[in-house]
């Protein structure tokens, strides 16, 4: 838990290690886009019950969410790319639900947020990001959590409810 009199270092050692375990579990994700203890389809419907239907298709680069419902009840019914894309939601949210001991409110806003810089310097959302990207993963993406952590961790929303 969080305590309000945390020092600096305190909070940039705590910076670091969430970000380091985003990059872990980042490099957990099997190529069928399992996580560790879930299943590809069972991280699916986590990423539905977490982030909803529309954020969910969105991320794994869809527009009909029938296709992600039917993978979430053990249909395989996502591409590789669309499954390793899942696990990148499933990854970045339930950290962030973690981190805000939310409900996955806080997630969705956060993968929604423009928060990602592109190169012709227009801004958009990570959940779009992980779509464009092939696999669902982008230095852009750890970039954007590098970046997102320490206004999350220096939150006052987040120290009261964390300590």
């Amino acid at each position: 838990m969080t305590n309000p009199n945390e020092s600096v270092e305190d909070l940039r050692d705590r910076h670091a290690l969430i970000l380091e375990r985003f990059n872990l579990g980042l490099d957990r994700i099997d190529p069928s886009g399992g996580v560790p203890g879930l299943d590809s389809h069972q991280v699916t419907a986590r990423d539905l019950e977490l982030l909803g239907q529309r954020m969910t298709t969105v991320g794994v680069g869809l527009t009909d969410a029938s296709v992600v419902r039917l993978h979430a009840e053990g249909t395989p019914a996502l591409t590789d790319e669309q499954r390793q894309r899942a696990a990148v939601l499933h990854t970045v949210a339930s950290l962030l639900e973690e981190i805000y001991e939310d409900s996955g409110e806080t997630a969705r806003a956060g993968l929604r947020s423009e928060g990602i810089v592109l190169e012709d310097g227009t801004e958009t959302a990570p959940a779009l990001v992980i779509a464009d990207s092939p696999n669902g993963r982008s230095p852009l993406l750890h970039d954007w959590m590098a970046k997102m952590l320490p206004q999350v961790i220096g939150d006052p929303y987040y120290r009261q409810y964390r300590s």
